[in-house]
Formats: C-alpha cells, sequence, structure tokens
C-alpha cells in the first residue's frame, strides 16, 4: 500500500532545511555564484528530477521569498538579506523555474528621491564633513547617503546589492544595465516631491531613471508612495511640483495596477525628529492627477521607448568612428566620466589608451548632439530627441555622401578591371610577376591607388574648426592611433608593391585593403537601415531635404569572378522588371 503524500502547505521546515541543504551541496559545489553573470550552462540538475515540481517550487519560495526586499531595511550598502539569490546561478533548469518566483512573488522597494533635508543625528552623530565617531578616513555611510539623495540618485535597491557600483558609477542614471529590473513584478516606490536645498525646487528626475529601466517590462502592480509637502505653497505651484515629480509616470504603458499612498515613516529611510508628525495627508497630488496617471499607466496604448531609438541613432553614429576607445566615449552618460567607470574594469584597456590620447571629439556636433539625445530618454521627450537626432543625422550626410561617391568610382574602375588582360586579371595575376607587370600600363596601378586612398579618406571624421584645433594641437599622438590601423598599413604597402612592379602582391594587398573598407562601409548602411526601425509614429523629425532612404542591396565585388566571362551579369532584369544584385 503505497504512501499518501503529505499535502505541501505541510512540508516540515525541518525537511525543507535538508532538501535545500541536499540541493546546495550536490550539483552546485563548483557552481561560479554571482549575479552579474548569466546562470550555468549546465542545463539540468540530478537532483532535482526526484523532486516533485510543486516540492521544488516550494523550497523555491522558501529560499527567495523575503518580506524585507519590500520594505527600507533593504536599501543601503550595509544592509544584509539572506537567503542569497545565487542560487539563480547554479544551472539553467534552477534558474528558469526560480526566477520567476523571485521576481514575481516579491515586492521590490525603492526609494528615489530624498523625502527630507535633515538625517537622524540619533542614528550617526556625524558632522556633515567626516565620521568622528566611526575613526573613519571617510564620510560615514550616512553622510554618502545623504549627499547621494542629494543628487538625486535612487537609493540603491536590493536588486543592485551585487552590483559592483564601484566600476559603474553611474549606475543609477541607466538602471536599465541591471538586467533584473525587467523581470520584477511588484513595485514598491518611495518618491518626494520636495527638495529646496540649495538651488531651490527641482523634483522632476527622481522617477525617471526607474521608469525609463521598466518602460517595456509591463510589471503588474506599483506602489507609488509620496511623502506629502511639508511647506505650505500656493495652490497652482503646489500642483505644478505633483505634475512634475510624477511626470515620469507617462512613460509607463500595460501596467496591471497602480496605486498612490502617503509614505509612512517605516518607509523613510531618514527620519528626522518631528517632520512625520508635520506631514499632512491633504497636500497631495489633486484625485483628478492621480486618475488620469492611472489610466494611462495601465492602458495598452502605443508608445514610442527613446531609448532603443537612441541605440540605433548611436550604433549609426559609431560606425563612422573606427577607433574603439573613442566609440565607447561616444556612449558615455557624462563629457567628465571615464570609460572604465561608465562601463566596468573590462574595459580599462580602453580607458588607459583614452587617458595616453586625447579625445578630439568631445565638443564635436555628433558627440554633442548624441549627449543630448540621450538626456531626453530620462525627461521622456520625444519632440526633442527627435530635433537632436536630426542634428547628427544631418552633419552626418554630408560625410555619407562622400563614402557613396568615391565608393561609386572605385566600383567602377575594379570591374573595369576585372576583364582579360586588365588589373585584376586572375589569369594574369597568377602568370610570372615580372611579365605580369609588364603587361599593365604604370598609370593603371596609380589610379587605383589614387581612389583607394578618397575612398578611405572618405571614412575620416570631418571635424569643426574647432575641433581640428585641438586634432592639430595633439597631432602627432592622434595620427599614431589611426595610422597604425591595418587599413593605413595596407596602403602603405600598396605603394612598395607598386614600386617593385609586383603585381599579385598589388592584387593581395588591394584586395585586402579594400576590403576592410567595404566592412566598415556595411556596417554603416546596417547601422542606416535600422535607425528609424523603433520609430512607431510616422514623424521622424527629419529637415526637409534630409532623406535618409533604406538601405537596399548593392553591386560588391567579388573578387573569385572575371568580368569577361559574365558581361551582361549585373544588367539582366528578373521577371518583376528589377535588377538582380550581385556582386562583380
Amino acid at each position: 500500500m503505497s504512501t499518501k503524500r503529505k499535502p505541501l502547505m505541510q512540508l516540515k521546515p525541518e525537511l525543507a532545511f535538508v532538501i535545500r541543504t541536499k540541493i546546495l551541496q550536490t550539483d552546485f559545489e563548483n557552481a561560479t555564484l554571482t549575479t552579474k553573470r548569466s546562470a550555468s550552462n549546465t542545463a539540468k540538475c540530478t537532483f532535482l528530477d526526484k523532486l516533485p515540481s510543486e516540492i521544488r517550487l516550494h523550497i523555491y519560495e522558501l529560499l527567495l521569498v523575503n518580506p524585507i526586499v519590500g520594505t527600507r531595511n533593504s536599501v543601503g550598502y550595509y544592509s544584509s538579506l539572506e537567503p542569497s539569490p545565487n542560487i539563480l546561478g547554479a544551472c539553467r533548469q534552477i534558474y528558469n523555474e526560480a526566477a520567476p518566483v523571485l521576481y514575481g512573488k516579491n515586492t521590490f522597494f525603492i526609494q528615489c528621491s530624498r523625502e527630507t533635508l535633515e538625517f537622524d543625528k540619533e542614528r550617526c552623530g556625524c558632522e556633515v564633513k567626516q565620521c568622528q565617531s566611526c575613526n573613519e578616513s571617510r564620510p560615514c555611510q550616512y553622510y554618502a547617503d545623504f549627499w547621494n539623495s542629494y543628487n538625486h540618485v535612487p537609493f540603491e535597491p536590493s536588486l543592485t546589492r551585487y552590483w559592483d557600483n564601484t566600476e559603474d558609477r553611474n549606475w543609477f542614471m541607466t538602471l536599465d544595465k541591471v538586467p533584473s529590473f525587467n523581470l520584477v513584478q511588484h513595485w514598491k516606490v518611495v518618491i518626494s516631491p520636495l527638495d529646496v536645498f540649495p538651488h531651490g525646487i527641482r523634483c522632476k528626475w527622481s522617477l525617471s531613471p526607474l521608469c525609463c529601466a521598466i518602460a517595456q517590462a509591463s510589471p503588474k502592480s506599483i506602489e507609488i508612495a509620496i511623502v506629502s509637502l511639508r511647506r505650505r505653497l500656493s495652490w497652482g505651484l503646489q500642483n505644478r511640483i505633483f505634475e512634475e515629480c510624477l511626470e515620469p509616470l507617462r512613460a509607463l504603458r500595460k501596467v496591471g495596477s497602480i496605486s498612490f499612498t502617503v509614505a509612512q515613516e517605516k518607509d523613510l529611510i531618514f527620519v528626522s525628529q518631528g517632520e512625520i508628525r508635520d506631514n499632512d495627508p491633504n497636500y497631495t497630488p489633486k484625485a483628478s492627477l492621480l486618475e488620469e496617471l492611472r489610466g494611462l499607466v495601465t492602458s495598452d496604448c502605443e508608445r514610442e521607448f527613446l531609448r532603443p531609438m537612441y541605440e540605433r541613432l548611436l550604433r549609426y553614429a559609431q560606425s563612422y568612428e573606427r577607433f574603439q576607445p573613442f566609440r565607447l566615449m561616444m556612449e558615455l552618460s557624462s563629457r567628465h566620466t571615464r570609460i572604465a567607470d561608465e562601463f566596468g574594469s573590462e574595459f580599462d584597456k580602453y580607458h588607459l589608451i583614452a587617458e595616453q590620447t586625447p579625445y578630439p571629439y568631445k565638443e564635436h556636433p555628433v558627440e554633442l548632439g548624441l549627449f543630448d539625445a540621450k538626456a531626453t530618454i530620462l525627461k521622456n521627450d520625444g519632440a526633442h530627441f527627435r530635433f537632436f537626432r536630426n542634428t547628427v543625422l544631418e552633419y552626418l550626410e554630408h560625410q555619407h555622401e562622400k563614402i557613396m561617391l568615391t565608393r561609386e568610382n572605385i566600383i567602377h574602375f575594379i570591374k573595369k578591371g576585372k576583364v582579360a588582360s586588365g588589373i585584376f586579371d586572375l589569369a594574369l595575376a597568377q602568370r610570372d610577376s615580372k611579365l605580369a607587370t609588364s603587361d599593365i600600363p604604370e598609370y593603371e596601378t596609380n589610379q587605383g591607388l589614387l581612389l583607394l586612398e578618397d575612398y578611405a579618406e572618405a571614412f575620416i571624421r570631418e571635424l569643426p574648426f574647432d575641433n581640428r584645433a585641438i586634432f592639430n594641437r595633439h597631432k602627432a599622438k592622434l595620427k599614431k592611433v589611426y595610422h597604425s590601423r591595418e587599413r593605413e598599413e595596407l596602403i602603405s604597402q600598396l605603394y612598395g608593391a607598386a614600386d617593385d612592379g609586383n603585381l599579385p602582391d598589388f592584387m593581395i594587398l588591394f584586395k585586402s585593403a579594400f576590403d576592410d573598407l567595404e566592412k566598415q562601409y556595411m556596417e554603416i548602411q546596417t547601422a542606416r537601415q535600422l535607425l528609424f526601425t523603433a520609430d512607431i509614429f510616422r514623424d521622424r523629425g527629419l529637415e526637409e531635404g534630409l532623406d535618409i532612404e533604406e538601405f537596399t542591396c548593392e553591386d560588391g565585388i567579388d573578387w573569385a569572378i572575371d568580368t569577361s566571362v559574365l558581361p551582361f551579369y549585373a544588367t539582366i532584369p528578373n521577371s518583376s522588371g528589377s535588377f538582380e544584385c550581385g556582386g562583380l
């Protein structure tokens, strides 16, 4: 007679502990447990198959469901939240089964702005200079939190407690760097509409980083706990403050439910004596404003996501820059941020190169346009984003036209030379080099070199006068950066092959240099094709006359095909009347 299994909810804590310990000790002893990496490639855990799915789910809940993550106790550098969610990194099966428990059954707390200008001196007696009681040579943690909050930094949520923000000092400006933000289904967010020190009321940006991070996630619930105003202001000014404070919520759609409450003392990280007693629930947003936001946030109407639109613009602009450190500097969230600080220690090598090499494009129109376009993401300002995008595209369009013209010239030259006894005749190149060279007029090799150089120069970024002055000041260092690239070395070797009359080497080097240029050309064209794929509305904000046409398949060069045997290869129309796209 089989033993009837006990109901799941009657599973004894002792047994649950034993099973949990068994899981942790069996297959996971050698697992690298870190939340900054994806789950292990190990697909299955042999021990898990011995447990029914409902038992596994219950164990995940014992391990991962933690009410503390929904409270203020989860916030701060020194907060301790056990058990750790590192078990998700043990194997793919556990990640797939346990991630919905961690991110779907917990409510995550985050405080997005300062709720008071005072901090509780009873909790720490340190002066606002340096921690005296702790005998440390740096400001104490409470002062550090105070200073960060003054700068509109969201207090570190539990999701980022393993995120090494010493490597990414601007993490709070790009919370979408934390992949788990998109997985969270329930949020509790504390915001304050008042920040008066020292330059008056500035409250608009507190919710912006979070809303940008979860805009495409559509969580099931969001609770907004608002610290009520402690100053008696005019009704019009008070309404404007609340409208600006809650403005970032307009970026959200398809949220299951959203509620607005008055923040209580238990919700606040820093509380000064008497401040909570002064909170007046009457000094809260108008009911009509909250109802409007509730209807908008929970609706399924379309909206544009500026971040993917910006990422496509950034990719297009970066395709014109060949030096990797300078590419990365296009993406920095601040003109004064360093590469290693923004992207992490794995980018240290680029940071060192950038420190040794002056950056001549800091005030370049493209970089300035990208910086301004990125700033509109937090504001959810589509109109200004289109304006700055147009500024960037308008500047790059002149260079794109130059690239297209020089490419057309060299493509024509190569096709003309891929005939019998031509400069790129495959059969001729395979003959004795001296005999082959005598059959090719010298001016053809020189013409090919000039066309190749023109094509290469078209990819050099155009510089306004001020940037040219910076470039000229550091000409030796900057020229060394670019002249050490593979492309420039190949062209230099080409001149040597031409002087020696070595046609086979000339053909090999010419082909390699041209293919390197074509690689960047295709990168530009591919990025250009994707420029507007994230746009929802037809209005792209382009100036009249600026037509960013979609990329179409164009004739390339297939060095293995001899033009002389396929004279009509690219000129025969297909059944639809258009011409086939081929390579010659």
